[in-house]
């Protein structure tokens, strides 16, 4: 969990997964690899798995504490669901709800 001020706002970066989720050529239809070998000092190893091919993404939500007031910014994916067509989020079952309850 990552915590920050702007301005008068708090924000917090609550994470449910990070892993590596989604192939990089069908994730970006303009991948190519002579650009990408110009970029992989910064991608490897955290946000490209060149053995694999596959993007590392962090899936999270941010909750804005501002005014006296809480809003929470995407819910990200959830728990105990059937995604057949995504089968690393098939069933789910992260401690995303007790990392929300974290900041109070």
């Amino acid at each position: 969990m990552t915590t920050a001020t702007v301005g008068a706002a708090k924000i917090t970066r609550i994470e449910e997964t990070y892993g590596h989720f989604f192939e990089a050529r069908k994730f970006f239809a303009e991948w190519r690899d002579e650009i990408v070998a110009e970029h992989m000092g910064w991608m490897v190893p955290n946000h490209f798995d060149p053995a694999t091919g596959y993007l590392k993404l962090s899936i999270h939500s941010w909750l804005v504490e501002i005014g006296g007031r809480k809003i929470l910014i995407d819910t990200c994916v959830g728990n105990h669901k059937s995604r057949k067509h995504r089968p690393f989020w098939d069933q789910l079952n992260t401690p995303y709800l007790e990392r929300l309850a974290a900041p109070g």
